[in-house]
């Protein structure tokens, strides 16, 4: 049974974490001047909580397609996962369409009535144009999401076939796939059959297309994500990952509702740290991240919280000093700026009896405080206190 002390913070710190994702933010709009699409395109940012004061971090990226409707669930579902380190943070960049039939169609279909044919050149826009900026702009990692629905979704899937370089996870809700005679779902099929090995990942749902009014191009949908989900059962290439939902419940205006969550956490299954290996130190805790750092493809660092939680409960109710310290340092080096991880190895090094070398970490924090009231507040006192001690120990 943990201590009162140590309950109380990391009760406070999940409080703390969850509420500050629960902000409401207003997103950035931007407008793209496109030579490719020949017009000048709005986007809209919706970046991550203390993105300006967590200036060391980078982020994935969500490019998100019909985004002027879809921004507030998306950004709102990962932000309530994200307070419950349940995914990470995101840069949502969120795509508003002139003519969306013609942008997100990868074929023409002279059948169809509506504009069509234009999604080639709308990737071209995405990969030439809007990656770049988006890359040059914000401090990005090199994984990529794209997210769409309906037409969007067929997109999406058409993007993973013919351009696998340029997204590393990929959602499809409800994706068209009657389109231009299943032309996309054929596309994927051959593609995924012929690749031996293949680190992608793929999210695709349906509800009740079809079925509802047992129309031909619903029905197609559906059959199209069964079939595909299907083959992929019996094989896929090796490291890519998949997920596949039927919602019989849900209709094809609220699959992207219901399917933003399932994707995030199927993409993210394991990113929150396991109670085991918090309890067992730094070396079960580097362990995850590694873990983590290979999924993914890039170097994954442990939440400066989670490592500081971590500390703590090494320090106040294991009493294992040693591995506090080890702890705290790992956060010193990880963050090099955070005033709260000097405090904390103070901590650490005042039980050792080190006490100049804390009131030197201290004199650092306080360099590298905020400013805040109750920070300042906290590293003087605790200054204060190592100040005595070693006036106590000079007798």
């Amino acid at each position: 049974m943990l201590n009162k002390i140590f309950t109380w913070l990391v009760f406070a710190n999940l409080c703390s974490i969850s509420l500050a994702y629960a902000e409401i933010r207003v997103p950035t709009k931007e407008v793209i001047s496109s030579k490719i699409l020949g017009e000048d395109r709005e986007i809209r940012i919706q970046l991550p909580t203390q993105y300006d004061v967590n200036t060391e971090q980078k982020y994935q990226v969500l490019y998100l397609l019909d985004g002027s409707s879809n921004l507030s669930h998306t950004s709102g579902t990962l932000d309530f996962l994200v307070g419950y380190a349940q995914a990470p943070q995101l840069i949502i960049v969120a795509i508003t369409h002139k003519q969306r039939s013609l942008d997100l169609t990868p074929t023409a279909e002279p059948k169809d009535e509506l504009p069509n044919g234009g999604g080639e050149k709308f990737l071209d826009f995405i990969e030439q144009e809007l990656m770049p900026h988006i890359n040059k702009t914000y401090r990005t990692q090199p994984f990529n999401l794209i997210a769409g629905h309906s037409l969007g979704g067929l997109l999406v899937m058409h993007s993973l076939a013919t351009r696998p370089h340029l997204f590393q996870a990929h959602f499809a809700f409800s994706p068209s796939l009657y389109w231009d005679d299943k032309i996309v779902l054929k596309q994927v099929k051959k593609f995924l059959s012929s690749r031996k090995s293949f680190n992608n990942f793929l999210y695709m749902n349906m509800g009740n297309e079809g079925i509802e009014r047992g129309d031909e191009n619903g029905m197609a949908m559906r059959n199209g994500v069964i079939e595909l989900a299907s083959q992929l059962d019996a094989f896929s290439p090796e490291g890519f990952r998949f997920k596949a939902d039927i919602f019989e419940q849900e209709n094809h205006q609220t699959t992207p509702i219901i399917g933003q969550f399932h994707a995030y956490r199927s993409l993210y299954p394991n990113w929150e740290l396991p109670w085991q290996s918090f309890e067992s130190g730094l070396s079960k805790i580097k362990a995850h991240y590694a873990m983590l750092t290979t999924r993914y493809g890039y170097q994954i660092t442990p939440f400066q919280y989670q490592v500081n939680d971590a500390g703590y409960f090494q320090l106040l109710e294991k009493n294992n000093v040693e591995e506090a310290v080890k702890l705290f340092e790992f956060n010193v080096e990880n963050f090099p700026q955070c005033a709260n991880c000097y405090d904390s190895l103070a901590d650490g090094y005042e039980k050792q009896g080190k006490l100049k070398e804390a009131l030197a970490l201290l004199n650092k924090a306080l360099s590298y405080s905020d400013n805040s009231k109750a920070e300042l507040k906290m590293i003087t006192e605790h200054k204060q206190k190592i100040n005595e001690l070693i006036n106590i120990s000079k007798g």
